[in-house]
């Protein structure tokens, strides 16, 4: 009996040191998005004080927001970061989960050296191919567009990764018994992998929108005109703009907190998908 009372009081102490150690650490990740927060509702007069105020003593509402607004086309550079965002994410989910099916399940001749050579594009740092890239388009004359920034984001090599590892764990017998009713190769990855790909594609997906939504040196790079930037550019520009100025903290907290508001949405609408398809990518293969 006493041992029994011991290991449980063993058990209890090692389940409170780690919920407190995870809310520690949950503590540590939140702050800085809740002062984040409570800045951009803070007049000038609040942000440098010391001892630092935790929560605005004169709350300032929607009026950072909306000199933000004022000042700055959000609403151009919203529309500019939602369509390369959008469009990257839907071209790299049809190319990943189109490429990652069949390296899955068809046979063909060095179909592991091509594998290969995907993942080892990964190696590749993405700073390496920045010179390549900006001597492409400007040959191309695709330089200060949109397109600049969507092309080189249409495909994914950890995308077909994920995708042919998540297909590894699809029956083969699914695949034959919809060749033997009749149905075409382009029709069963479209009517059956598809489906049973939505939670790999649901962390793709996130992943892609998330990389695309805060990229900011390609943006940089080949984007010029006012009207064509994306949101991390645009709060670069504002912020270079507004540091000549002594009181601007404050609104560039408002700027970053309408930046980062649609990601973590993103996210959590799709966080059950994305665990899970985390989770399932490692079964087998």
């Amino acid at each position: 009996m006493l041992r029994k009372l011991k290991n449980h009081s063993m058990h209890l102490g090692a389940t409170l040191l780690t919920w407190a150690l995870l809310a520690m650490l949950a503590a540590c990740i939140l702050f800085p998005l809740y002062w984040m927060l409570m800045t951009s509702f803070k007049p000038m007069s609040e942000v440098w004080t010391y001892p630092p105020i935790f929560f605005p003593r004169h709350f300032m509402g929607l009026a950072n927001y909306r000199e933000v607004v004022r000042r700055v086309p959000v609403a151009q550079f919203y529309g500019n970061s939602i369509y390369v965002g959008a469009a990257r994410t839907l071209a790299t989910l049809f190319t990943c989960s189109l490429v990652g099916y069949v390296f899955a399940k068809f046979e063909f001749a060095a179909k592991e050296t091509l594998f290969m050579l995907v993942l080892a594009t990964m190696m590749v740092p993405a700073t390496v191919t920045l010179i390549p890239y900006f001597i492409l388009f400007k040959d191309l004359g695709l330089l200060n567009t949109l397109a600049a920034v969507i092309v080189p984001g249409l495909t994914s090599a950890s995308g077909i990764f994920m995708v042919r590892q998540y297909v590894e764990s699809i029956p083969n017998e699914l695949i034959a018994a919809a060749r033997i009713d009749g149905c075409g190769e382009f029709w069963i990855y479209a009517t059956l992998i598809l489906p049973l790909c939505k939670p790999v594609l649901s962390a793709l997906g996130i992943f892609t929108f998330l990389n695309s939504w805060n990229e900011f040196l390609w943006p940089l790079l080949v984007l010029r005109d006012k009207h064509l930037l994306t949101l991390p550019v645009g709060l670069n520009m504002f912020a270079g703009t507004m540091m000549r100025q002594q009181q601007w903290i404050h609104l560039a907290m408002a700027f970053v907190t309408m930046a980062v508001l649609p990601g973590m949405l993103v996210f959590l609408a799709g966080q059950r998908h994305f665990v899970q398809g985390i989770a399932l990518t490692g079964m087998k293969g």
